[in-house]
């Protein structure tokens, strides 16, 4: 998942409450308070209420005993509800992981708890489609969903979103909106978020705030992890699974085994009936011949059972035979496996089993959570009884796991969550609640096991396991493809076993991204416009570059700021290539203050080439004219960066050059851009020089602290082919243009090296084409181009400083 830049909003609107009441759970920061004044304000009925473990105020009391009794706790009203404002995960700040036992396990469950019996109150009051109605909860995630990293949070806050995404599939009418924050910003600040996003028409569920900046979050392509040759896990690793014994975890687990994985212990609910195994005859496999046999064993005793039973007995007994295939199978690949019938859930059963088995198999190094049972209903059918079975036998399953592994030098804790988290499906809300806090506990559990990978997989539909053949042909339906069993295990121990340390959360799916994708993406990223004021005063660029006697843009910078629009599109992820730049009208200073539109706009996602933008420069002045600038830019993943090409080893010249006549003679630049420090060799088809960067503050005073690419070295690169073109040709050239630029790291506040190698001469046209690479002082390729066009002219002389000198002297 990567963060998507939103737009602002402009302004906030309210007046569709009038004549409504509100309804907010209260928080810890004061923000419900502050929500309230405004809203009552404007005349709208407000009223707070309060969770037990949270209460702040003199707030009423929910009470979560049953939705029977929720429903009777919740304040009396003169109005309909037309707006439910759930603020209580706000108040749960420090990390599941420091949280003391007793209370992480009972806020876990209250918080999402308590968002299930709002949503389904509120679907309850709204039975009429056309009724405007908006549900809000608000998180402290760090404002960009933790995908940033390294924040520090309750990740049970996460189960509200789960909760909330699955209710906008269920009822699309109304509105649904999740609201993250950064633990730092002010309660006032907040409330005026809250208020701003209480907009019951918007399509976009998950709004993040961060910097001052609106985001969203979805999912970006990722190639598969490759082969490191050095596995993270190996053949002495004990592994736990839970559900590894059976289903789609299990072919998971043989694949791992047949990839070197040693050591298996395998926790399941279903006990071994071995006595009803013994006497099954030969043969006897399916459920169908074990139901056939035990009616004909009980008609050959006298007695009649019913159906029901047949059915039960038949199950364990298919059960077990799955069990002891899965033990066989790992066996015969050279593994060591025990199987154990233990409910993970229950903390007591766990701590009894764990010493039992690394007695016999040594200390678990790994642990991956593959149990869940489902029982889909819609929310507003789902009782409290089936919400928390399905919660909590994977939530209580992993910390009831995760707190017995204290202490153990793990290497991957791996967590099997759902496309049903991250992007909601029918029926489906306590597991999608479960998913997205699995989601979050991988991107919170930094400072907990050092150097062991936490990974959450967002699985899609299998074609199999739970996915029974009428779920299958639902997804069908709605063009959701479904996932191979053997490919999904292949990529997964692809990815525990090579993938990378950092990655934290994968979405793995066979066709759309989001099911019930024919109902249109939630969260799908509009164009993003970025207005930029640039003064002459505070850019030392432009003052010197100048052609004759007026400051123009150079095409280096033009690059930046389209990296740079790139980057605030998606800010988690690297800009790793700006193709097809090309100056449709340069921009010349003829005012001393000129502003500009910079406009992205996602134009696919591929998993060979990242995500792409389509991105463009125009002056505010002329918005709807041709653009001034257009490139697209290449983004992907730090993880999963290519490498670029190797910088060729080329005979040159080691003849000298005086820059200071290279300087005046072939270039017009003034001293904050004269990088070249000097020509290490030039021939009839390359040049390579050695330039000293700055840092941004010295190009220009509204400069960021880090530049995306490094225009000062572009423009460098560019003055190495001017140079060139005036010692060959006799005349410098103008740039048009760059095919391709490739960066995978960034450049120091130093020195590099640029080596430029003409590929193309045209003497018809006056083109001039060139790569470029760019290394550091270890030799290690930081960037590299080519397609980068120049137009030559003699008539371009004229712009040089020592033409410009002559002119002046006459």
């Amino acid at each position: 998942m990567t963060l998507s830049r939103l737009p602002e909003l402009e302004e906030m609107d309210l007046n569709w409450l009038v004549g409504k009441s509100v309804l907010i759970l209260e928080d810890s920061l004061g923000v419900a308070s502050r929500v309230k004044e405004v809203l009552s304000g404007k005349g709208i009925e407000v009223s707070i209420c309060s969770l037990s473990s949270i209460k702040y105020s003199n707030a009423c009391d929910l009470d979560l005993s049953s939705f029977e009794d929720f429903q009777k706790s919740l304040p009396t009203l003169n109005h309909p509800i037309g707006a439910v404002i759930n603020l209580s995960p706000l108040s749960f700040g420090r990390s599941v992981f420091d949280t003391l036992v007793k209370d992480r396990d009972s806020f876990l469950e209250e918080i999402s708890l308590a968002q299930f019996f709002l949503a389904k109150a509120f679907v309850v009051a709204h039975t009429d489609a056309t009724q405007t109605a908006s549900i809000m909860a608000a998180t402290c995630m760090g404002g960009d969903f933790g995908i940033l990293k390294d924040a520090q949070y309750f990740a049970g806050q996460a189960g509200v979103s789960g909760i909330l995404k699955c209710l906008k599939k269920e009822v699309p009418s109304l509105g649904v909106k999740v609201v993250d924050f950064n633990p730092g910003i002010k309660a006032s600040e907040i409330a005026q978020c809250v208020l701003m996003e209480l907009r019951p028409k918007d399509s976009v569920v998950e709004v993040g705030y961060l910097d001052g900046n609106r985001y969203t979050q979805i999912p970006v392509p990722a190639p598969v992890a490759e082969e490191t040759g050095i596995p993270r896990l190996g053949s002495s690793d004990v592994i736990l699974v839970s559900g590894g014994a059976r289903g789609i975890t299990a072919d998971m687990v043989r694949e791992m085994a047949a990839q070197g994985v040693g050591r298996f212990i395998l926790a399941g609910r279903s006990r071994i009936a071995e006595e009803k195994l013994a006497k099954l005859p030969a043969g006897v496999s399916d459920v169908k011949d074990i139901k056939a046999f035990l009616f004909s064993e009980a008609k050959a005793k006298g007695e009649k059972p019913s159906p029901k039973d047949i059915e039960k007995e038949a199950s364990q007994i298919s059960a077990s035979m799955e069990i002891v295939a899965q033990l066989a199978a790992l066996r015969s690949c050279g593994a060591l496996a025990e199987y154990v019938a233990v409910d993970i859930s229950n903390r007591d059963a766990v701590a009894t089993m764990l010493p039992q088995m690394e007695a016999k198999l040594g200390p678990v190094t790994g642990f991956i959570h593959g149990a869940g049972v489902l029982q889909d209903k819609m929310i507003v059918q789902k009782t409290k009884e089936q919400f928390l079975n399905v919660f909590q036998t994977k939530i209580n399953g992993l910390f009831a796991v995760l707190d017995a592994l204290k202490g153990h030098n793990l290497k991957l804790v791996a967590l099997f969550a759902s496309v049903a988290g991250k992007f909601g499906n029918v029926g489906q809300c306590d597991y999608a609640a479960a998913n997205e806090i699995f989601n979050h506990v991988a991107l919170t559990h930094s400072n907990q096991w050092e150097n062991c990978r936490f990974l959450s997989v967002n699985w899609g539909p299998f074609a199999g396991g739970m996915v029974t053949p009428e779920l299958a042909r639902m997804f069908t339906q709605k063009g959701v493809g479904l996932i191979p069993p053997l490919a999904g295990a292949k990529l997964f121990t692809r990815e525990i076993l090579n993938g990378h340390l950092d990655c934290s959360e994968i979405v793995v799916g066979a066709g759309p991204m989001e099911l019930g994708a024919s109902e249109g993406p939630m969260n799908s990223p509009s164009p993003l416009t970025l207005k930029k004021s640039v003064k002459l005063e505070d850019n030392a660029y432009l003052t010197d570059h100048k052609l004759k006697d007026q400051p123009v843009l150079p095409m280096a910078m033009a690059l930046e700021w389209i990296a740079e629009a790139a980057q605030a599109f998606f800010p988690d992820l690297c800009v790793f290539e700006v193709r097809n730049l090309k100056v449709l009208k340069g921009v010349s200073f003829e005012e001393d203050n000129l502003e500009f539109l910079i406009r992205s706009s996602l134009t696919e996602s591929n998993l060979l080439y990242g995500s792409l933008l389509s991105v463009e420069i125009r002056l505010a002045s002329n918005s709807l004219a041709q653009p001034n600038y257009q490139a697209e830019v290449v983004l992907m993943p730090k993880a999963h960066l290519p490498k670029l090409p190797a910088m060729p080893k080329l005979q040159l010249d080691k003849e000298l050059r005086n820059m200071d006549e290279l300087y005046q003679n072939y270039l017009f630049h003034g001293p904050s851009l004269r990088c070249i420090q000097s020509v290490e060799g030039i021939s009839k088809t390359a040049m390579l020089a050695s330039m000293k960067l700055s840092s941004p503050s010295v190009l220009s005073k509204s400069a960021p602290k880090k530049w995306v690419t490094e225009p000062l070295a572009l423009d460098g690169m560019a003055q190495m082919g001017l140079i060139w073109l005036g010692t060959h040709k006799g005349c410098i050239g103008i740039p048009q243009g760059f095919k391709s630029y490739q960066q995978v790291a960034p450049f120091p506040t130093g020195t590099v090296q640029c080596l430029a190698v003409l590929d193309d001469l045209n003497e018809k046209t006056y083109k001039a084409s060139v790569s470029c690479w760019f290394i550091n002082s270890s030799n290690e390729v930081l960037a590299y181009g080519n397609g980068w066009e120049a137009v030559f002219n003699e008539s371009f002389n004229a712009y040089t400083s020592k033409a410009k000198g002559m002119n002046n002297a006459s």
